[in-house]
């Protein structure tokens, strides 16, 4: 049997130099879980993509993504 380690980071599972994406995903507009080759539509923000059950979601999260992208955790610095 082989065994496998990776770390989770951000939302991506990475297994040495190899980076795998998730296979679900959450709508940020209504907090369905949907499969990434399910959904409707997916819009970009800050460098982060963003996946959608339906265009009416997408729509929402376009005209006011600060109100749907969840926030970055603050970094805190050292003493």
């Amino acid at each position: 049997m082989r065994r496998i380690s990776g770390s989770l980071d951000d939302g991506r599972i990475t297994f040495g130099e190899h980076e795998a994406e998730p296979e679900y995903v959450i709508d940020p507009v209504c907090g369905a879980r949907l499969k990434r080759s399910r959904a409707v539509a997916a819009s970009a923000h800050e460098g982060r993509a963003y996946f959608f059950c339906s265009q009416e979601c997408k729509a929402r999260f376009d005209a006011d993504p600060e109100a749907f992208a969840p926030a970055e955790p603050a970094h805190e610095s050292a003493p």
